[in-house]
């Protein structure tokens, strides 16, 4: 079982992304488990980032591992749940190898500079696999500035469908990469925080740790409700 590191206190998104939209699955997917602490989680608990690069270093999929209990068993089983996730998504063709040790650097590099202490300027190379109107809302979320947010509604009108804001939430709940391409930032048209696929707390904590003005005590109380 892993041990959470220290709590981050900033989350320092890339400043500049290499979008790379494919055709097909990748033929493999490399994938690594780094340990992870957030505010937001309980201080002992084990927790992780499961990070997916292709071949080319590229990084295909990035999720939490959140397990319900602290023990070996549930993080494994919750590891687990968000591999099969992914062999989902991709489909049988595609291959899964775990990466460890020097393996790994790379996808450890991302961790570190996304809750490195300070914020500093860096790049990431991302290859997105999804349908045309996945990947445009993907590459709309990655333009939100740090510490701003925008509503569902404002991806609708930036893709070119602003009646297909339902669909537009689907997609952003599909996003691969998660934090890296700030899906957090998305927020109702009435200020209220709604859904994350980590839970409204982790929401709340991703922006607050980027400054954001809509992060209040009053939406907490709203969303708690």
């Amino acid at each position: 079982m892993m041990k959470s590191m220290a709590a981050p206190q900033v989350v320092n998104c890339p400043t500049g992304l290499e979008i790379t939209v494919a055709q097909k699955p990748p033929r493999l997917v490399r994938w690594s488990c780094h340990p992870l602490a957030f505010p937001v989680l309980p201080e002992k608990a084990a927790a992780g980032m499961l990070i997916g690069l292709d071949e080319a270093e590229r990084l295909l999929r990035l999720d939490f591992v959140l397990p319900g209990k602290n023990t070996q068993t549930a993080f494994r089983e919750a590891l687990e749940a968000r591999l099969g996730h992914w062999r989902k998504a991709y489909g049988a063709a595609t291959e899964f190898a775990e990466q460890t040790g020097a393996q790994a650097a790379g996808a450890g590099a991302i961790v570190r500079r996304l809750f490195a202490p300070r914020k500093a300027p860096w790049k990431l190379a991302v290859a997105l696999h999804g349908t045309p109107f996945q990947t445009a809302v993907w590459k709309a979320l990655a333009k939100i500035p740090h510490g701003q947010t925008v509503s569902y509604a404002d991806i609708a009108r930036r893709v070119g469908k602003p009646k297909a804001v339902r669909a537009v939430g689907t997609a952003v709940g599909s996003n691969p990469v998660s934090v890296i391409i700030p899906c957090h930032r998305v927020i109702g048209s009435d200020g209220g925080l709604h859904g994350f696929g980590w839970g409204l707390p982790m929401k709340r904590a991703l922006l607050a740790a980027e400054g954001a003005d809509c992060v209040k005590p009053d939406l907490f109380a709203k969303e708690a409700a």
